[in-house]
Formats: structure tokens, C-alpha cells, sequence
């Protein structure tokens, strides 16, 4: 794992996000790749959203990712096509660091053609992050685990644009359950 660049910390760990010790349903160990402790050292928010939108939810989802990073704010999120890329882009050109989400082991990218970004938050002083051990792969019950970790590392969860009975709507509802603040566009 070292040489890979993974590493891991635990519940117990100084490194493990704050905001997540605080749920319930919290993962034990958390593996990772890039600065995991820039989750406690400023506001996050997740940032999310349709796969498949409209050039305004783009639009939208670049511009509050610039915006927040501006205000030295993280973008939390899952490297989902549409408007989760599109914030991360925001963030980034911006130069803000970013956290990512993964819904399976943390050397595998989903979706692959979100490669570059993933490398990027890694160049930029960001992190990638998953519960689950290298060789994992993306499962369809594991995107909605991974909803429920952008949620817990966030003060709160932004939807730019989605389908109400949409995947994307899952964060917003752990957001409800976690206390933390749902807002839709």
C-alpha cells in the first residue's frame, strides 16, 4: 500500500474526519491517498448532482465549485459524471483542495474517464478516500454507502440539479439524518 501511496487511519486516528466520528454508521477504517487531514482544517461542503444535466446545472456546478474554493471551502464529493465532475473542475481551477468519495477500493477510479481529475485533487493538495480495501470494486449498493460518507465528512450537501427519485437525492436525505444542512438549486 505505501508504495501505492494508500494509507489508512482509524476511528481512533487524529487524522479521521471530525464531522464523520459524529454519525452513527461510521466506517472503522478509512483508506486513503493524498492529505485526508484537510477535512478538519476548513468548512466542506458536498457538491452533487446529476449524471447526465443540462448546461445550466454545469454551469452551476463549475461555478460553485470556484466560488467555494475562493472562500477556502472543500468540495466533497463523489467523481460522478455531470455536475460532481463539473464542481470538482470549479475547485480546482480555482486551486482549492478537494476530497473525493470512492465507492470502491481506492485504486480503483470510477468512472475511469474521471482519472485526470482524481489525479489533479491528488497534484492540488486534495484527497481521495474509501472504506473499502484495495481490489474492491464498484458495486451498485456501494455508491449509495459512499452518499451517506460524502454527507458525514460535510457541514452540509448541495444539489445542483437532480431527478427527485434520483440516486443523487441519497447524500440529501443522509444529510437530513446526520443533521447537516440539505440545500437544492
Amino acid at each position: 500500500w505505501k508504495n501505492m501511496g494508500i494509507e489508512y487511519c482509524t476511528v481512533e486516528d487524529e487524522r479521521y474526519p471530525n464531522t464523520l466520528k459524529k454519525i452513527t454508521d461510521r466506517p472503522v477504517l478509512l483508506y486513503y491517498r493524498g492529505n485526508i487531514e484537510i477535512i478538519n482544517e476548513y468548512h466542506n461542503i458536498a457538491v452533487i448532482g446529476s449524471r447526465k444535466c443540462s448546461l445550466k446545472g454545469r454551469k452551476i456546478s463549475y461555478d460553485t465549485g470556484k466560488y467555494l474554493a475562493e472562500k477556502n471551502v472543500k468540495d466533497v464529493n463523489g467523481l460522478a459524471l455531470g455536475c460532481d465532475a463539473e464542481a470538482l473542475k470549479g475547485a480546482l481551477a480555482a486551486g482549492g483542495k478537494c476530497a473525493v468519495v470512492l465507492p470502491c477500493g481506492i485504486n480503483e477510479i470510477y468512472p475511469k474517464s474521471n482519472q485526470w481529475i482524481a489525479e489533479e485533487v491528488l497534484k492540488q493538495g486534495g484527497c481521495l478516500i474509501s472504506e473499502y480495501p484495495e481490489g474492491t470494486r464498484p458495486e451498485k449498493y456501494r455508491f449509495v454507502q459512499r452518499d451517506r460518507l460524502q454527507s458525514g465528512m460535510s457541514q452540509g450537501v448541495l444539489v445542483v440539479e437532480a431527478m427527485e427519485k434520483s440516486g443523487t437525492m441519497h447524500p440529501a436525505e443522509y444529510a437530513k439524518k446526520q443533521n447537516r444542512r440539505p440545500a437544492c438549486y
